[in-house]
């Protein structure tokens, strides 16, 4: 019984640490980003591989979502004689919530386990050991470029989730009487702007948090080849966690302000 409560604390206390650790490199890399230099190709690197890179994986993703969602919406709403509901419901479901969520766990594992190997290697054969040496900020060469192209990439990422589960739902819904120039017109009736700002404020909350947790980990990896594997894992699992906790503060902070009602 006490070598459990023992463990417990210890494992708390690993939990407040990391996590605090977390944070101080998130704060650290905010600071560090209107400081010159920019180093401008490195962003452009960056941008090559996250964005470019994953606009594939977020596309398809974005389309099967649409068609299979609007195919439950409908089997739902024909029973209540109300077709004419799937697009909004669509549109509003992948604008709120649906795009940043799913778009945020995909990044958060493509892209983050991809910075905690590249980082976690870099540790583990000392060379962000020699880039301190050398007077070389490890923080503003490493995690800087990323989290800008994270900030950057993720709300597009997002638009194209967005687009192409409305058009998913378009090709789903066409067999059933609903026209495409219809389902548009009332997906752009229910939709204002300020879902769209949401969306916008989760990705960028995102995209600082997914490169912060996966430079963390990386840069805390030891132990050589299994280390760097087990800290790509826990980049994974803790961004993903942080995405959906993260969303449901967003939620909760935005919602009273922007969509007018009471919590």
């Amino acid at each position: 019984m006490k070598g459990s409560v023992e463990n417990l604390g210890s494992a708390v206390v690993e939990g407040i640490d990391r996590l605090g650790g977390m944070l101080r490199l998130c704060g650290a890399t905010l600071r560090r980003m209107p400081s010159p230099p920019y180093r401008v190709r490195l962003i452009l690197n960056q941008l090559d591989q996250i964005g470019f890179g994953s606009i594939f994986i977020v596309s398809l993703t974005g389309f099967f979502t649409g068609m299979v969602f609007a195919l439950n919406s409908l089997n739902a709403l024909t029973e209540l004689q109300a077709e004419g509901m799937v697009a909004p419901s669509m549109t509003l479901a992948l604008t709120r919530e649906l795009g940043p969520i799913l778009t945020g766990l995909l990044v958060a594992g493509r892209t983050g386990s991809a910075i905690a190997t590249e980082l976690g290697t870099m540790r583990v054969t000392e060379q962000i050991d020699a880039m301190e040496m050398m007077g070389v900020d490890p923080v503003k060469y490493l995690v800087v470029p990323r989290a800008i192209a994270l900030v950057i990439c993720m709300p597009l990422l997002n638009a194209i989730f967005i687009f192409t589960g409305i058009y998913g739902s378009i090709i789903a819904a066409e067999p059933f009487g609903i026209n495409a120039a219809l389902f548009i017109q009332e997906a752009l009736r229910m939709v204002d702007a300020n879902d769209v700002l949401i969306g916008v404020i989760k990705m960028v909350a995102f995209g600082l948090m997914i490169s912060a947790v996966a430079a963390y980990e990386g840069m805390r990896a030891r132990g050589g080849a299994k280390g760097v594997g087990l800290s790509a894992t826990r980049s994974v699992v803790i961004t993903s966690l942080m995405v959906l906790a993260l969303d449901w503060i967003l939620m909760l902070m935005l919602a009273p302000v922007m969509l007018g009602f009471d919590l």
